[in-house]
């Protein structure tokens, strides 16, 4: 178990010299705004085809009472 420590904290500080955390960050918050954007067109979509919000809300009632 103690043996395999100094490996991967060598390894990571490796990969951390190599790539910069700033673009780390970066990329994923525009990885994470874009797929909220996403989700809200889709919750969008579902809402217009299921005919308004209080049908799904009254659809996830029922569904929680079974």
């Amino acid at each position: 178990m103690f043996y395999r420590q100094p490996y991967f904290l060598s390894f990571n500080n490796l990969v951390f010299r190599t790539i910069p955390m700033k673009n780390i960050f970066i990329a994923l918050l525009s990885g994470l705004s874009i797929h909220i954007s996403s989700f809200t067109l889709s919750a969008q979509k579902l809402f217009s085809i299921s005919g308004g919000a209080n049908y799904g809300i009254l659809d996830l009632e029922n569904n929680v009472d079974q």
